[in-house]
Protein backbone atom coordinates (compact mmCIF):
# COMPACT_ATOMS: atom_id res chain seq x y z
CA UNK A 1 0.00 0.00 0.00
CA UNK A 2 1.51 3.37 -1.02
CA UNK A 3 1.48 6.40 1.28
CA UNK A 4 -1.55 8.03 -0.36
CA UNK A 5 -3.68 4.94 0.18
CA UNK A 6 -2.38 4.64 3.75
CA UNK A 7 -3.36 8.24 4.58
CA UNK A 8 -6.85 7.78 3.11
CA UNK A 9 -7.44 4.53 4.96
CA UNK A 10 -6.16 6.08 8.21
CA UNK A 11 -8.49 9.09 7.82
CA UNK A 12 -11.52 6.87 7.18
CA UNK A 13 -10.65 4.66 10.16
CA UNK A 14 -10.33 7.71 12.44
CA UNK A 15 -13.74 8.99 11.29
CA UNK A 16 -15.33 5.57 11.81
CA UNK A 17 -13.74 5.24 15.27
CA UNK A 18 -14.92 8.72 16.29
CA UNK A 19 -18.45 7.87 15.16
CA UNK A 20 -18.39 4.63 17.19
CA UNK A 21 -17.17 6.50 20.29
CA UNK A 22 -19.84 9.18 19.94
CA UNK A 23 -22.57 6.55 19.60
CA UNK A 24 -21.25 4.62 22.61
CA UNK A 25 -20.55 7.50 24.99
CA UNK A 26 -23.37 9.91 25.77
CA UNK A 27 -21.08 12.34 27.60
CA UNK A 28 -18.80 12.69 24.59
CA UNK A 29 -21.77 13.21 22.31
CA UNK A 30 -23.23 15.94 24.52
CA UNK A 31 -19.83 17.61 24.84
CA UNK A 32 -19.43 17.78 21.07
CA UNK A 33 -22.94 19.16 20.64
CA UNK A 34 -22.12 21.97 23.10
CA UNK A 35 -19.09 22.76 20.97
CA UNK A 36 -21.32 22.80 17.86
CA UNK A 37 -19.78 19.64 16.41
CA UNK A 38 -22.01 17.05 14.74
CA UNK A 39 -20.49 13.60 14.10
CA UNK A 40 -22.16 11.14 11.75
CA UNK A 41 -20.92 8.05 9.95
CA UNK A 42 -17.82 9.20 8.03
CA UNK A 43 -19.10 12.76 8.48
CA UNK A 44 -17.92 15.57 10.75
CA UNK A 45 -19.67 18.98 10.67
CA UNK A 46 -18.56 22.01 12.69
CA UNK A 47 -20.71 25.12 13.08
CA UNK A 48 -18.36 28.06 12.61
CA UNK A 49 -20.77 30.85 13.41
CA UNK A 50 -24.12 32.51 12.94
CA UNK A 51 -25.27 34.99 10.35
CA UNK A 52 -23.89 38.00 12.24
CA UNK A 53 -20.59 37.94 10.34
CA UNK A 54 -22.29 37.38 7.01
CA UNK A 55 -24.65 40.34 7.57
CA UNK A 56 -21.63 42.60 7.22
CA UNK A 57 -21.36 41.42 3.61
CA UNK A 58 -25.03 41.27 2.66
CA UNK A 59 -28.30 42.58 3.99
CA UNK A 60 -31.82 43.04 2.58
CA UNK A 61 -31.16 44.80 -0.74
CA UNK A 62 -32.93 46.94 -3.29
CA UNK A 63 -35.60 45.44 -5.51
CA UNK A 64 -33.52 46.05 -8.67
CA UNK A 65 -30.47 44.21 -7.29
CA UNK A 66 -32.60 41.27 -6.14
CA UNK A 67 -34.23 41.12 -9.56
CA UNK A 68 -30.83 41.12 -11.30
CA UNK A 69 -29.64 38.22 -9.12
CA UNK A 70 -32.87 36.31 -9.79
CA UNK A 71 -32.62 36.79 -13.57
CA UNK A 72 -28.93 35.86 -13.67
CA UNK A 73 -29.47 32.76 -11.52
CA UNK A 74 -32.51 31.61 -13.48
CA UNK A 75 -30.90 32.08 -16.90
CA UNK A 76 -27.73 30.33 -15.75
CA UNK A 77 -29.72 27.40 -14.35
CA UNK A 78 -31.75 27.13 -17.55
CA UNK A 79 -28.54 27.01 -19.61
CA UNK A 80 -27.11 24.26 -17.39
CA UNK A 81 -30.33 22.23 -17.63
CA UNK A 82 -30.43 22.52 -21.43
CA UNK A 83 -26.78 21.47 -21.64
CA UNK A 84 -27.43 18.50 -19.33
CA UNK A 85 -30.49 17.27 -21.22
CA UNK A 86 -28.78 17.58 -24.60
CA UNK A 87 -25.94 15.47 -23.19
CA UNK A 88 -28.39 12.94 -21.68
CA UNK A 89 -30.38 12.62 -24.90
CA UNK A 90 -27.22 12.08 -26.94
CA UNK A 91 -25.92 9.52 -24.40
CA UNK A 92 -29.21 7.57 -24.31
CA UNK A 93 -29.38 7.51 -28.12
CA UNK A 94 -25.83 6.15 -28.12
CA UNK A 95 -26.82 3.43 -25.65
CA UNK A 96 -29.75 2.28 -27.78
CA UNK A 97 -27.61 2.27 -30.93
CA UNK A 98 -24.92 0.22 -29.21
CA UNK A 99 -27.42 -2.30 -27.82
CA UNK A 100 -29.19 -2.62 -31.20
CA UNK A 101 -25.98 -3.65 -33.00
CA UNK A 102 -24.63 -5.79 -30.16
CA UNK A 103 -21.85 -3.40 -29.10
CA UNK A 104 -20.81 -2.52 -25.55
CA UNK A 105 -22.75 0.56 -24.38
CA UNK A 106 -20.63 3.54 -23.31
CA UNK A 107 -21.39 6.58 -21.18
CA UNK A 108 -19.93 10.11 -21.06
CA UNK A 109 -20.34 10.15 -17.27
CA UNK A 110 -17.73 8.56 -15.01
CA UNK A 111 -17.96 8.89 -11.20
CA UNK A 112 -14.92 10.36 -9.47
CA UNK A 113 -13.54 7.64 -7.17
CA UNK A 114 -10.00 8.30 -5.89
CA UNK A 115 -7.70 5.38 -6.53
CA UNK A 116 -10.21 3.83 -8.96
CA UNK A 117 -11.30 6.27 -11.66
CA UNK A 118 -8.64 8.90 -10.90
CA UNK A 119 -5.08 8.54 -9.70
CA UNK A 120 -4.32 9.13 -6.04
CA UNK A 121 -1.69 11.60 -7.25
CA UNK A 122 -4.62 13.92 -8.03
CA UNK A 123 -6.10 13.80 -4.53
CA UNK A 124 -4.78 17.21 -3.45
CA UNK A 125 -6.03 19.13 -6.54
CA UNK A 126 -9.37 17.31 -6.27
CA UNK A 127 -9.81 17.98 -2.54
CA UNK A 128 -8.84 21.65 -2.91
CA UNK A 129 -11.21 22.08 -5.87
CA UNK A 130 -14.12 20.50 -4.00
CA UNK A 131 -13.40 22.70 -0.99
CA UNK A 132 -13.42 25.86 -3.16
CA UNK A 133 -16.58 24.78 -5.00
CA UNK A 134 -18.49 23.94 -1.81
CA UNK A 135 -17.44 27.15 -0.07
CA UNK A 136 -18.48 29.34 -3.02
CA UNK A 137 -21.75 27.44 -3.45
CA UNK A 138 -22.82 27.82 0.19
CA UNK A 139 -21.52 31.39 0.47
CA UNK A 140 -23.73 32.43 -2.46
CA UNK A 141 -26.75 30.75 -0.87
CA UNK A 142 -26.11 32.66 2.36
CA UNK A 143 -25.50 36.06 0.76
CA UNK A 144 -28.61 35.91 -1.44
CA UNK A 145 -30.70 34.61 1.48
CA UNK A 146 -29.71 37.69 3.49
CA UNK A 147 -30.42 39.91 0.48
CA UNK A 148 -33.92 38.40 0.35
CA UNK A 149 -34.44 38.87 4.07
CA UNK A 150 -34.37 35.13 4.86
CA UNK A 151 -32.78 34.25 8.20
CA UNK A 152 -29.68 32.08 8.63
CA UNK A 153 -29.32 29.90 11.72
CA UNK A 154 -25.67 28.98 11.25
CA UNK A 155 -22.96 28.09 8.77
CA UNK A 156 -19.98 25.80 8.96
CA UNK A 157 -17.47 23.44 7.44
CA UNK A 158 -16.81 19.74 7.72
CA UNK A 159 -15.60 16.51 6.22
CA UNK A 160 -17.45 13.77 4.38
CA UNK A 161 -15.16 10.74 4.03
CA UNK A 162 -12.07 12.39 2.46
CA UNK A 163 -13.87 15.37 0.93
CA UNK A 164 -14.24 18.83 2.53
CA UNK A 165 -17.78 20.22 2.74
CA UNK A 166 -19.37 23.54 3.64
CA UNK A 167 -22.96 24.23 4.59
CA UNK A 168 -25.44 26.97 5.47
CA UNK A 169 -28.49 26.33 7.64
CA UNK A 170 -31.34 28.62 6.64
CA UNK A 171 -34.17 29.35 9.03
CA UNK A 172 -36.83 26.92 7.79
CA UNK A 173 -39.73 29.07 8.89
CA UNK A 174 -38.22 32.16 7.28
CA UNK A 175 -37.47 30.28 4.05
CA UNK A 176 -40.90 28.63 3.85
CA UNK A 177 -42.65 31.97 4.33
CA UNK A 178 -40.54 33.71 1.66
CA UNK A 179 -42.06 34.48 -1.76
CA UNK A 180 -41.47 31.92 -4.48
CA UNK A 181 -39.19 34.31 -6.38
CA UNK A 182 -37.00 34.66 -3.29
CA UNK A 183 -36.77 30.87 -2.92
CA UNK A 184 -35.75 30.45 -6.57
CA UNK A 185 -33.18 33.24 -6.24
CA UNK A 186 -31.64 31.68 -3.11
CA UNK A 187 -31.55 28.14 -4.50
CA UNK A 188 -30.14 29.17 -7.89
CA UNK A 189 -27.46 31.39 -6.30
CA UNK A 190 -25.16 28.46 -5.48
CA UNK A 191 -25.34 27.25 -9.08
CA UNK A 192 -24.58 30.77 -10.30
CA UNK A 193 -21.57 31.03 -7.98
CA UNK A 194 -20.07 27.76 -9.24
CA UNK A 195 -20.71 28.79 -12.85
CA UNK A 196 -18.90 32.10 -12.37
CA UNK A 197 -15.92 30.40 -10.71
CA UNK A 198 -15.81 27.84 -13.55
CA UNK A 199 -15.84 30.68 -16.11
CA UNK A 200 -13.04 32.50 -14.27
CA UNK A 201 -11.01 29.28 -13.99
CA UNK A 202 -11.47 28.62 -17.72
CA UNK A 203 -10.01 32.02 -18.52
CA UNK A 204 -7.01 31.36 -16.27
CA UNK A 205 -6.54 27.91 -17.83
CA UNK A 206 -6.49 29.50 -21.29
CA UNK A 207 -3.86 32.00 -20.10
CA UNK A 208 -1.68 29.35 -18.44
CA UNK A 209 -1.91 27.03 -21.44
CA UNK A 210 -0.11 29.61 -23.58
CA UNK A 211 2.83 29.38 -21.13
CA UNK A 212 3.18 25.59 -21.46
CA UNK A 213 5.86 24.33 -23.86
CA UNK A 214 5.30 20.81 -25.19
CA UNK A 215 7.84 18.50 -26.77
CA UNK A 216 7.26 15.55 -29.16
CA UNK A 217 8.64 12.40 -27.52
CA UNK A 218 9.32 8.83 -28.65
CA UNK A 219 8.20 7.01 -25.50
CA UNK A 220 8.76 3.45 -26.76
CA UNK A 221 9.35 1.28 -29.83
CA UNK A 222 6.98 -1.15 -31.51
CA UNK A 223 8.66 -4.49 -30.88
CA UNK A 224 6.07 -6.62 -32.71
CA UNK A 225 8.20 -6.72 -35.88
CA UNK A 226 12.03 -6.74 -35.76
CA UNK A 227 12.15 -5.30 -39.31
CA UNK A 228 10.56 -2.00 -38.37
CA UNK A 229 13.00 0.89 -39.07
CA UNK A 230 13.04 2.36 -35.56
CA UNK A 231 13.72 -1.02 -33.97
CA UNK A 232 16.48 -1.85 -36.43
CA UNK A 233 18.10 1.52 -35.71
CA UNK A 234 17.74 0.81 -31.96
CA UNK A 235 16.49 4.30 -31.10
CA UNK A 236 16.91 5.14 -27.42
CA UNK A 237 13.68 5.71 -25.52
CA UNK A 238 12.34 7.94 -24.21
CA UNK A 239 13.78 10.62 -26.48
CA UNK A 240 12.71 14.09 -27.59
CA UNK A 241 12.43 14.46 -31.38
CA UNK A 242 14.57 17.41 -32.52
CA UNK A 243 14.99 17.15 -36.30
CA UNK A 244 14.19 14.89 -39.21
CA UNK A 245 16.14 15.30 -42.48
CA UNK A 246 17.33 18.74 -41.34
CA UNK A 247 13.80 19.99 -40.57
CA UNK A 248 13.28 21.17 -37.00
CA UNK A 249 10.34 19.49 -35.29
CA UNK A 250 8.47 21.71 -32.83
CA UNK A 251 5.48 19.54 -32.00
CA UNK A 252 3.95 16.12 -32.52
CA UNK A 253 1.65 17.28 -35.31
CA UNK A 254 4.63 18.45 -37.40
CA UNK A 255 6.33 15.06 -37.05
CA UNK A 256 3.19 13.11 -37.93
CA UNK A 257 2.56 15.39 -40.91
CA UNK A 258 6.12 14.80 -42.14
CA UNK A 259 5.72 11.01 -41.89
CA UNK A 260 2.28 10.96 -43.51
CA UNK A 261 3.75 12.37 -46.73
CA UNK A 262 6.20 9.46 -46.90
CA UNK A 263 3.86 6.59 -46.00
CA UNK A 264 3.79 5.14 -49.54
CA UNK A 265 7.40 5.96 -50.38
CA UNK A 266 10.78 4.43 -49.62
CA UNK A 267 12.79 6.97 -47.68
CA UNK A 268 15.97 7.47 -45.71
CA UNK A 269 15.34 9.49 -42.56
CA UNK A 270 18.08 11.20 -40.57
CA UNK A 271 16.55 11.59 -37.14
CA UNK A 272 18.05 13.70 -34.36
CA UNK A 273 16.81 13.06 -30.82
CA UNK A 274 17.73 13.94 -27.27
CA UNK A 275 17.42 11.33 -24.56
CA UNK A 276 15.19 12.36 -21.67
CA UNK A 277 13.75 11.34 -18.32
CA UNK A 278 9.96 11.35 -17.86
CA UNK A 279 8.02 11.90 -14.65
CA UNK A 280 4.30 11.52 -15.31
CA UNK A 281 3.34 14.09 -17.94
CA UNK A 282 6.61 16.07 -17.66
CA UNK A 283 10.16 15.77 -18.97
CA UNK A 284 12.39 16.32 -15.94
CA UNK A 285 15.84 15.72 -17.42
CA UNK A 286 17.66 15.47 -20.74
CA UNK A 287 20.76 13.74 -22.05
CA UNK A 288 22.96 13.99 -25.13
CA UNK A 289 21.78 14.51 -28.71
CA UNK A 290 21.79 11.32 -30.79
CA UNK A 291 21.53 10.87 -34.57
CA UNK A 292 19.94 7.85 -36.28
CA UNK A 293 19.66 6.87 -39.93
CA UNK A 294 16.42 5.00 -40.64
CA UNK A 295 15.66 3.26 -43.94
CA UNK A 296 11.91 3.07 -44.32
CA UNK A 297 10.45 0.82 -47.06
CA UNK A 298 7.35 2.00 -48.94
CA UNK A 299 4.18 1.29 -46.97
CA UNK A 300 6.10 0.57 -43.75
CA UNK A 301 5.45 2.39 -40.52
CA UNK A 302 8.34 3.78 -38.52
CA UNK A 303 7.60 1.69 -35.43
CA UNK A 304 7.53 4.29 -32.67
CA UNK A 305 5.04 5.16 -29.95
CA UNK A 306 4.69 8.91 -29.65
CA UNK A 307 3.47 11.36 -27.03
CA UNK A 308 3.61 15.10 -26.39
CA UNK A 309 4.88 15.98 -22.93
CA UNK A 310 5.64 19.17 -21.01
CA UNK A 311 9.14 20.32 -21.94
CA UNK A 312 11.82 21.06 -19.28
CA UNK A 313 11.83 24.79 -20.12
CA UNK A 314 8.28 25.11 -18.78
CA UNK A 315 8.49 26.31 -15.14
CA UNK A 316 7.17 23.61 -12.76
CA UNK A 317 4.96 26.13 -10.92
CA UNK A 318 3.14 26.89 -14.20
CA UNK A 319 2.33 23.21 -14.69
CA UNK A 320 1.16 22.83 -11.09
CA UNK A 321 -0.97 25.97 -11.31
CA UNK A 322 -2.57 24.71 -14.53
CA UNK A 323 -3.34 21.36 -12.91
CA UNK A 324 -5.05 22.93 -9.89
CA UNK A 325 -6.96 25.58 -11.84
CA UNK A 326 -8.11 23.01 -14.39
CA UNK A 327 -9.55 20.89 -11.58
CA UNK A 328 -11.26 23.96 -10.11
CA UNK A 329 -12.89 24.48 -13.51
CA UNK A 330 -13.97 20.83 -13.84
CA UNK A 331 -15.36 20.52 -10.30
CA UNK A 332 -17.23 23.84 -10.32
CA UNK A 333 -18.76 23.23 -13.75
CA UNK A 334 -19.76 19.68 -12.75
CA UNK A 335 -21.28 20.91 -9.48
CA UNK A 336 -23.20 23.64 -11.30
CA UNK A 337 -24.65 21.17 -13.83
CA UNK A 338 -25.58 18.52 -11.26
CA UNK A 339 -27.11 21.08 -8.89
CA UNK A 340 -29.14 22.61 -11.70
CA UNK A 341 -30.51 19.20 -12.71
CA UNK A 342 -34.08 18.43 -11.60
CA UNK A 343 -33.14 15.49 -9.37
CA UNK A 344 -34.27 14.74 -5.82
CA UNK A 345 -31.04 15.80 -4.05
CA UNK A 346 -30.22 19.03 -5.92
CA UNK A 347 -31.10 22.71 -5.73
CA UNK A 348 -32.66 22.33 -9.17
CA UNK A 349 -34.87 19.58 -7.79
CA UNK A 350 -36.04 21.85 -4.96
CA UNK A 351 -36.79 24.62 -7.46
CA UNK A 352 -38.81 22.22 -9.62
CA UNK A 353 -40.69 21.13 -6.50
CA UNK A 354 -41.47 24.77 -5.63
CA UNK A 355 -42.72 25.48 -9.16
CA UNK A 356 -44.47 22.25 -10.16
CA UNK A 357 -45.93 21.08 -6.86
CA UNK A 358 -48.60 23.77 -7.08
CA UNK A 359 -49.74 22.45 -10.46
CA UNK A 360 -48.88 18.75 -10.57
CA UNK A 361 -47.00 16.78 -7.94
CA UNK A 362 -47.05 13.73 -10.20
CA UNK A 363 -45.34 15.64 -13.02
CA UNK A 364 -42.71 16.88 -10.56
CA UNK A 365 -41.94 13.35 -9.35
CA UNK A 366 -41.95 12.05 -12.92
CA UNK A 367 -39.44 14.64 -14.19
CA UNK A 368 -37.11 14.22 -11.22
CA UNK A 369 -37.48 10.44 -11.17
CA UNK A 370 -36.65 9.96 -14.86
CA UNK A 371 -33.71 12.40 -14.69
CA UNK A 372 -32.31 10.80 -11.51
CA UNK A 373 -32.66 7.25 -12.89
CA UNK A 374 -31.06 8.19 -16.23
CA UNK A 375 -28.08 9.82 -14.53
CA UNK A 376 -27.65 6.87 -12.17
CA UNK A 377 -27.72 4.35 -15.04
CA UNK A 378 -25.21 6.36 -17.08
CA UNK A 379 -22.88 6.69 -14.07
CA UNK A 380 -22.98 2.93 -13.49
CA UNK A 381 -22.29 2.24 -17.17
CA UNK A 382 -19.48 4.82 -17.15
CA UNK A 383 -17.92 3.15 -14.10
CA UNK A 384 -18.20 -0.31 -15.71
CA UNK A 385 -16.62 1.03 -18.93
CA UNK A 386 -13.72 2.49 -16.95
CA UNK A 387 -12.91 -0.55 -14.85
Amino acid sequence: MNSSYAYLVALLLIEALLYALVKARKGLREGLVKRRVDVGFLTILVDVGTASKLRKIASPSSKSLRKAVLVAGTLNMAFMIIFLYLTLINAVEGLFRAVSVGETPVSPFVPVIPGVTISLDLIMPLVLSIGVAMAIHEFMHAVVALMEGVGIESWGIGLFAIFPVAYVKLSENSFNEAPKKSKVSILSAGILGNSLIALLALGIVSLLTTQIVLAPVIVDLDRSNPELPALKANISTPSIILEVNGTKINNLEEFRSFLSKLINQSAVLVLKTRRCVIDGYRIVGTGPVETYVLRKPAGSKLGVYLSELVAPETPPYTVEALLYVNWIFIVNLSLAIINAAPIFVSDGGRIFTEILSKYSKKLNYLVQGITSATLAILLVIGFINYV
